[in-house]
């Protein structure tokens, strides 16, 4: 009997246990059956199915897109001009060229007719484009514009960019010739230097304006090149500077013109007299200059000081008597000489401008008197040693002119003394 489950399995089992039989004893009538081979076991084998890497679905999906985007960019933009194009700030891009000069009319035509404005240094002006003779050749101006590009790249790229189309204008000479020469007018000007007067007892401050020339040729080709834009134009100057800054001319007016126009200034003479420097003529007697440091400084002009002032004093100046001779019937005599005492008018103005900064109380200062002493004294009148008269004269029947220069001359020489070598 064959165990549980036989079949092949399990005369293989019972050949494994039982040993083979080598003696007699019984025959088997059935020949023996070789043993089967032993069982092998074969290992499965797993071949990977290769799968495409992330960076190369995404390039992959990438070229599609951009041929997909570029077809579709290649459907939309049909006109002549590529996208991005302009022209004096106008947008042309995807226009065929009839579009483009309609839109470039539109636009244009208004700006000739229209004022713009100009920027030239420190002053500003206006001009009218159409009047100044410009004008635009629209022709030109479109056959100049860049085509549609088949390139992937340029094309992405004009997503972007900006390309500036060269507008050609038109010149007429004369007409601009005449526009310049009216912005030179305006825009040129002579340097004026800060100051400060005072008039009249008023102080006029006068503000520095830098002078400046227009650069012609520079400013007339910013005019051609510019009038399209909405910018203001800027043409070229060269500027003359000036010397003295706003600051010092408020500086002059605050810390010195104000205070001494405040009120008159006077100088006390002898006997009660007094002479007075009006609120009016203070002007005549202070004026600025320049410091050559940016600032100004005062100048004090003594001398027209002198012609207000002195005439106001003359009667306390009691003027130096010199010697002189008379001729008597015996001889000739010495006359005395005296001292005199008069306004030292250097020392008193040097009081001035303290008393013009004063502005509390009365401006009122004490004339300063020195003494003056004769060219000629009684002393060296005698030591010359003039004892008689050696010769006179006498004229007489002359016409009256010939009189007039003779008394002219005479009251010049009369007493005048010749000394010795």
């Amino acid at each position: 009997m064959l165990p549980p489950g036989g079949g092949r399995e399990a005369i293989e089992e019972i050949t494994d246990v039982l040993p083979p039989y080598t003696g007699g004893g019984y025959s088997d009538p059935k020949p023996k059956m070789p043993p089967p081979p032993p069982r092998r076991i074969i290992p499965e084998i797993k071949v990977p199915i290769p799968r495409p890497s992330r960076v190369a679905m995404i390039t992959a999906g990438a070229f599609v897109a951009a041929g997909a985007l570029y077809s579709l960019d290649l459907a939309l933009t049909t006109g002549e001009i590529p996208r991005g194009v302009e022209v004096a700030g106008i947008d042309v891009g995807g226009l065929d060229a009839q579009q483009v000069d309609a839109v470039l009319r539109h636009d244009l035509d208004r700006k000739l007719e229209e004022s713009h404005k100009i920027i030239a240094g420190e002053v500003d002006t206006n001009f009218v484009p159409s009047r100044a003779g410009l004008g635009v050749n629209y022709e030109l101006t479109i056959a100049g514009l860049p085509k549609q590009s088949w390139n992937p790249i340029t094309r992405f790229a004009s997503y972007f960019t900006t390309t500036e189309g060269n507008l050609v204008t038109t010149v007429n000479e004369s007409k601009l010739n005449k526009a310049m020469d009216k912005i030179k007018g305006v825009a040129q000007r002579d340097k004026v230097e800060g100051s400060v007067r005072i008039k009249d007892g008023r102080v006029v401050p006068i503000y520095p304006l830098n002078g400046q020339n227009l650069e012609e040729d520079q400013a007339r080709t910013a005019l051609i090149d510019g009038w399209a834009e909405d910018a203001p134009i800027r043409l070229p100057v060269h500027v003359d500077p000036t010397g003295v800054t706003q600051d010092a001319v408020n500086f002059a007016i605050n810390g010195i013109a104000n205070p001494a126009a405040t009120s008159d200034v006077s100088f006390k003479g002898k006997d009660g007299e007094k002479a007075t420097l009006e609120k009016s003529d203070i002007g005549s007697v202070l004026r600025f200059e320049p410091d050559g440091g940016g600032g100004l400084k005062p100048v004090y002009d003594y001398d027209a000081a002198v012609k207000i002032l002195a005439p106001q004093l003359a009667s306390t100046d009691v003027q130096a008597t010199e010697a002189t001779f008379i001729s008597t019937g015996s001889g000739v005599q010495v006359t005395k000489s005296a001292e005199g005492e008069i306004v030292d008018w250097p020392k008193t103005l040097d009081q001035l401008p303290d008393l013009l900064q004063q502005t509390i109380g009365t401006r009122e200062a004490d004339a300063i008197y020195k003494k003056v002493q004769p060219k000629l004294t009684q002393q060296q009148a005698n030591d010359l040693g003039i004892r008689e008269v050696i010769g006179e004269f006498n004229i007489g029947k002359l016409d009256w002119w010939s009189g007039v220069n003779i008394r002219t001359a005479g009251s010049l020489l009369n007493g005048t003394v010749i000394k010795p070598g």
